[in-house]
Parts: C-alpha cells; sequence; structure tokens
C-alpha cells in the first residue's frame, strides 16, 4: 500500500504553500482528494509528483492555462 499524506505533509514534500495547495485543488490543476473518517485530505505520492511539476512549471514561468493544458496531455496522452 502507498503511503498517504496529509495537507501538511504534502505541503512539505512538493513545496507548496498549503493554500495554494488548496487553490490548486480548487482550480482543478489538482484532483480533489480522498477524506479519511475524520474528513481530512488524504493523498497520494503522484499528488507530489504533480504538485512539484506544477511548482516547476511556475517558477519556469508557464501560466496557469498552460500548466492546465501540459497536465491534461499528461493525464490523456492518447
Amino acid at each position: 500500500m502507498s503511503k498517504l499524506y496529509r495537507i501538511g505533509e504534502l505541503s512539505r514534500e512538493s513545496a507548496v504553500n498549503l493554500e495554494t495547495i488548496r487553490y490548486y485543488e480548487r482550480i482543478g490543476l489538482l484532483h480533489k482528494p480522498a477524506r479519511n473518517a475524520s474528513g481530512y485530505r488524504s493523498y497520494q505520492a503522484g499528488d507530489v509528483r504533480r504538485l512539484s511539476f506544477i511548482r516547476r512549471g511556475r517558477e519556469l514561468g508557464f501560466s496557469i492555462d498552460e500548466l492546465r493544458t501540459l497536465l491534461e496531455l499528461a493525464d490523456h496522452p492518447h
């Protein structure tokens, strides 16, 4: 079974601010996570990679819309 991350752990692993993570969820760059019985968000390793990709893309100057397009291509390569 793969490791599950809470939002604070995801933030540390990806070097992305908590509020930025929530923002990316709201605008659809990051998929809405499952929630555990206590209501906490549960993220997976793929979410760490996705957020790291988004962060690096922003550092390189890509816009949100450009990143959205790149992520859609990665999600649906056909």
